[in-house]
């Protein structure tokens, strides 16, 4: 296990950030093995990629991204058809409508 860390300010200066410092980021800015080493493939035709701590964090950030395009009503707005900028700008205007 490593101490390394990622930081708001360092994500957001990422110019291509990987899964694993999304990942991380959303893990406190702790990395961690979130991978396996080798993915395992069940007779279903389903194959697993990640550790436990891997999968957990991989849950919270799809929680996340869902919650957050149901609290920006994006399929609504868009008909399904929108970028995360369209989320940010919706989230901007949700946190200046609050003020």
């Amino acid at each position: 296990m490593t101490n390394k860390r990622i930081t708001m300010e360092q994500l957001d200066a990422m110019e291509n950030p990987t899964l694993e410092d999304i990942l991380a980021f959303v893990n406190g800015g702790r990395y961690q093995k979130f991978f396996l080493k080798h993915p395992k493939a069940y007779r279903d035709g389903s194959v697993e990629v990640f550790t436990s701590a891997g999968g957990r964090v991989y849950g919270e950030l799809t929680s996340l991204l869902y919650a957050v395009a149901r609290l920006t009503r994006m399929s609504e707005i868009y008909k399904g058809e929108y970028n995360m900028g369209d989320v940010v700008e919706e989230l901007d205007s949700i946190v200046h409508e609050d003020w």
